[in-house]
């Protein structure tokens, strides 16, 4: 549960709280569990904090360093996140479904190494994101925006991409076993020497499911829908 200390200190506005974090930089932050749905943390200083099942849907959390922060189970539907620190934070279970992540200057959000396992992230949009070695085993990514993301080294077992746009997207090093690329638009180069092996495809010539061969030869797969 909550700190309830800690919660009403974050109550009187967010310049409030930063001060208060730098001089209690040794303090374990604890917000787990809270309803600060809407709530505006811009800025926000919330590295390490506990976040886990915290209700901040819509929540405004542009500009906030959530490096390190634990928000398993969290709802974050809708909320505002570009521009926020996400590296290293804990996000399993995580509901961003429509969560803005896309960047001010469109850099793309920074959440290299972030634990989405099992996170819903669809119809999230994460342009030219930076998910360098991120777990997304067994996410939800139905209908994301990926083009240009930094997918490299991505653990993406299991994940489902069906109809999502990984056009221009970075999978070098990626771990595709067992995704779901159903009419996903990609580009054929960027699945060069990725092992594809039990990688779920949309086979348009027989509207069936197919499981193509352990390494991709764009000439040999039929159906892959592809970006033009």
């Amino acid at each position: 549960m909550a700190n309830e200390k800690q919660l009403e200190i974050l109550k009187q506005g967010i310049n409030a709280w930063n001060m208060w974090r730098l001089d209690n930089h040794d303090k374990n932050i604890d917000l787990s569990s809270a309803n600060l749905n809407d709530a505006n943390l811009n800025d926000a200083n919330l590295s390490g904090a506990y976040l886990n099942k915290t209700w901040l849907m819509s929540a405004n959390l542009s500009g906030a360093d959530l490096n390190g922060a634990y928000l398993s189970g969290t709802d974050l539907s809708t909320a505002n996140l570009s521009d926020a620190d996400l590296n290293k934070a804990t996000l399993s279970d995580a509901d961003l479904y429509k969560a803005k992540l896309i960047s001010a200057d469109l850099s793309g959000a920074n959440l290299s190494g972030t634990d989405l396992s099992t996170a819903n992230l669809s119809d999230a949009d994460l342009y030219k994101a930076k998910l360098i070695s991120a777990d997304l085993s067994g996410a939800n990514l139905n209908d994301a925006c990926l083009y240009e993301t930094n997918l490299s080294g991505a653990n993406l077992s299991g994940a489902n991409l069906s109809s999502a746009n990984l056009s221009s997207a970075n999978l070098s090093g990626a771990n595709l076993n067992g995704a779901n690329l159903n009419d996903a638009n990609l580009n054929d180069d960027k699945l060069m020497g990725i092992d594809l092996q039990s990688v779920i495809f949309k086979n348009t010539k027989n509207d069936n499911i197919a499981k193509w061969p352990e390494r991709f030869d764009p000439e040999e797969v039929e159906g892959l829908v592809l970006c033009d």
